[in-house]
């Protein structure tokens, strides 16, 4: 008797079947070993918090400003704010450590 004896069936469009034929070759795996490799490796994670998420975007709405000030400025005069760019890099630095650390779950 069969150790697998459950059928699945997927549709695939011609771009998914392309990268899954890809992505086989890569690992020199067959179909059905293809996909119980995914399935077997996969570890699902939980979603981060969208209010979380959310709030942090909204914290780097105001760094893509400066930003696109330091250029303006850039373009138009030759000549850099180091003060703007510093400011800008230090909030930047500071979500993407809270980002690790509260969407993450990195220390």
């Amino acid at each position: 008797m069969r150790e697998r004896d459950i059928k699945k069936v997927i549709y695939l469009n011609e771009k998914e079947n392309k990268q899954l034929k890809k992505n086989m070759a890569k690992l020199k795996l067959s179909e059905s070993n293809y996909f119980r490799y995914l399935i077997t490796n996969y570890e699902p994670r939980k979603l981060p918090d969208y209010e979380k998420f959310s709030k942090l975007i909204d914290e780097l709405k105001p760094v893509g400003k400066i930003l696109n000030q330091v250029a303006k400025v850039a373009n138009r005069y030759d000549f850099i704010d180091v003060r703007n760019c510093q400011r800008a890099i230090a909030k930047l630095d500071e979500v993407e450590n809270r980002i690790r650390k509260e969407i993450l779950n990195e220390t």
